[in-house]
């Protein structure tokens, strides 16, 4: 498997590496392959002991602009949205998001299909 790692090294500094998505990873070396030697002992290290799982919460981000209306009209206190993604990006309030949504769900569903 492949980790992005983010690599930086400025004059007089040592070399830095960070593992963006596993958090405890990261090192530091005199060297660039020193370093990245460093780095890919502790992605194995960390991996070694890790479990990777969706965890569903019923509580919804706070977002002072998201209303969340039920199908039927009604405004209940914790229904969940179609799209989960919807409070996220600065694509919010696209009114091109739906459409893009339903298309790639459609392409989705056909690749699925045909399999």
């Amino acid at each position: 498997m492949e980790y992005t790692t983010v690599l930086t090294h400025q004059p007089g500094q040592p070399w830095r590496a960070v593992v963006p998505v596993l958090p405890d990873c990261t090192a530091e070396a005199s060297t660039r392959q020193e370093v990245l030697a460093k780095i890919q002992e502790c992605i194995q290290e960390v991996v070694q002991h890790t479990e990777i799982l969706q965890i569903e919460v019923q509580a919804m981000p706070k977002n002072g602009n998201l209303t969340v209306v039920a199908e039927n009209g009604v405004e209940p206190a914790s229904a969940p949205l179609t799209t989960p993604w919807h409070f996220f990006g600065i694509f919010q309030n696209d009114p091109q998001w739906g459409q893009i949504f339903e298309e790639i769900e459609q392409e989705r569903e056909q690749n699925l299909i045909g399999d």
